[in-house]
């Protein structure tokens, strides 16, 4: 009974092992599935999010903010995809407010 007892709880622990590792290892995987572009428009800049090697946001203006007006630098087209990426990688929607995208234009503009 002793021998089964054991032999139940080094199994659980070894499931307990594997799971930690395989959740783990997913969100690594999903953080590098998404990289973010920025790119040179007419007016100024875009950027581009893909995930592995297919585009999955193509966005060459300012999201939220209404209008059609591109990004005024590359730093700040960058720094709003990479608050898209790590929406994405932490499973949310990629979805911007008109406030994250004011913090994001305003974070270099000095």
């Amino acid at each position: 009974m002793k021998q089964t007892h054991q032999a139940s709880t080094g199994i659980l622990l070894l499931m307990s092992l594997c799971l930690c590792f395989c959740t783990g290892r997913k969100m690594q995987d999903r953080q590098q599935l998404f990289t973010c572009s920025p790119f040179p428009t007419a007016q100024g800049y875009g950027y581009v999010i893909l995930q592995g090697s297919d585009t999955l946001i193509y966005q060459p203006f300012i999201p939220a903010i209404g209008g059609r007006r591109t990004f005024p630098t590359e730093t700040q087209a960058k720094n709003t995809g990479q608050l898209v990426v790590q929406k994405l990688s932490e499973g949310k929607s990629p979805t911007l407010t008109r406030e994250e995208v004011q913090n994001c234009l305003n974070k270099n503009s000095h």
